[in-house]
Protein backbone atom coordinates (compact mmCIF):
# COMPACT_ATOMS: atom_id res chain seq x y z
CA UNK A 1 0.00 0.00 0.00
CA UNK A 2 -1.00 2.66 -1.11
CA UNK A 3 -1.94 1.30 -4.23
CA UNK A 4 -5.45 2.81 -4.33
CA UNK A 5 -8.51 1.90 -6.55
CA UNK A 6 -12.07 3.85 -8.31
CA UNK A 7 -13.99 3.16 -5.66
CA UNK A 8 -18.12 2.59 -5.64
CA UNK A 9 -21.04 0.62 -6.38
CA UNK A 10 -21.65 2.69 -9.71
CA UNK A 11 -17.51 1.04 -10.58
CA UNK A 12 -18.90 -2.36 -9.60
CA UNK A 13 -21.63 -2.03 -11.42
CA UNK A 14 -20.00 -1.09 -14.68
CA UNK A 15 -17.69 -3.72 -14.22
CA UNK A 16 -19.65 -6.17 -14.57
CA UNK A 17 -21.93 -4.60 -17.36
CA UNK A 18 -21.93 -5.24 -21.12
CA UNK A 19 -20.52 -1.40 -21.14
CA UNK A 20 -17.26 -3.16 -20.28
CA UNK A 21 -16.69 -5.78 -22.97
CA UNK A 22 -12.61 -6.15 -22.04
CA UNK A 23 -13.13 -6.98 -18.48
CA UNK A 24 -11.36 -4.11 -16.91
CA UNK A 25 -10.96 -3.64 -13.57
CA UNK A 26 -11.35 -0.47 -11.75
CA UNK A 27 -8.41 2.30 -12.07
CA UNK A 28 -5.44 2.01 -9.89
CA UNK A 29 -2.83 5.03 -8.87
CA UNK A 30 -0.04 4.56 -6.41
CA UNK A 31 0.04 7.64 -3.67
CA UNK A 32 2.92 8.64 -1.11
CA UNK A 33 2.02 8.29 2.25
CA UNK A 34 1.28 11.83 2.58
CA UNK A 35 -1.06 12.40 -0.45
CA UNK A 36 -2.64 9.49 1.31
CA UNK A 37 -3.72 10.63 4.23
CA UNK A 38 -5.69 13.05 2.66
CA UNK A 39 -7.68 10.57 0.98
CA UNK A 40 -8.09 8.80 4.42
CA UNK A 41 -10.14 11.95 5.65
CA UNK A 42 -11.55 12.61 2.06
CA UNK A 43 -11.80 9.72 -0.65
CA UNK A 44 -12.68 12.59 -2.87
CA UNK A 45 -9.74 14.56 -2.37
CA UNK A 46 -7.80 14.59 -5.91
CA UNK A 47 -10.72 13.88 -8.03
CA UNK A 48 -9.32 16.17 -9.90
CA UNK A 49 -6.25 14.81 -9.92
CA UNK A 50 -6.90 10.86 -10.30
CA UNK A 51 -9.22 10.41 -12.93
CA UNK A 52 -10.46 6.55 -14.12
CA UNK A 53 -8.89 5.77 -17.42
CA UNK A 54 -9.95 2.26 -17.68
CA UNK A 55 -13.23 3.32 -18.81
CA UNK A 56 -14.85 2.88 -15.69
CA UNK A 57 -16.66 5.78 -13.91
CA UNK A 58 -15.98 8.22 -11.34
CA UNK A 59 -16.29 6.30 -8.61
CA UNK A 60 -19.11 7.33 -5.96
CA UNK A 61 -16.63 6.33 -2.95
CA UNK A 62 -13.81 7.94 -3.80
CA UNK A 63 -9.77 6.58 -4.19
CA UNK A 64 -8.90 4.38 -1.25
CA UNK A 65 -8.72 0.59 -0.90
CA UNK A 66 -5.54 -1.44 -0.87
CA UNK A 67 -4.28 -3.23 -3.66
CA UNK A 68 -1.61 -5.62 -4.44
CA UNK A 69 1.28 -4.29 -5.81
CA UNK A 70 4.98 -5.09 -6.27
CA UNK A 71 7.40 -3.91 -3.78
CA UNK A 72 8.00 -0.11 -4.11
CA UNK A 73 11.76 0.52 -4.37
CA UNK A 74 13.25 -2.07 -6.71
CA UNK A 75 15.92 -1.80 -8.67
CA UNK A 76 14.10 -2.40 -12.24
CA UNK A 77 10.35 -0.72 -11.19
CA UNK A 78 10.60 3.10 -10.82
CA UNK A 79 7.17 3.93 -8.97
CA UNK A 80 6.39 7.26 -8.10
CA UNK A 81 2.91 9.37 -6.68
CA UNK A 82 0.71 9.64 -9.12
CA UNK A 83 -0.03 13.27 -7.06
CA UNK A 84 3.11 14.96 -6.27
CA UNK A 85 5.02 12.65 -8.44
CA UNK A 86 7.87 11.39 -5.83
CA UNK A 87 9.18 8.55 -6.21
CA UNK A 88 7.91 5.36 -3.61
CA UNK A 89 9.91 3.55 -1.61
CA UNK A 90 9.68 0.60 0.49
CA UNK A 91 8.77 2.87 3.66
CA UNK A 92 5.69 3.95 1.81
CA UNK A 93 4.34 0.33 1.84
CA UNK A 94 4.26 0.45 5.55
CA UNK A 95 2.23 1.99 8.30
CA UNK A 96 -0.87 3.18 6.49
CA UNK A 97 -3.89 2.28 8.73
Amino acid sequence: MPRISNLGSNVSEWCESPDNPHGNGSSTYDVCMRCYKHLKSDPHFYDEELKPYNGDPLGIDGWGGDVDHPPYGGEEDDYTCAVCERKLKESDDHGWE
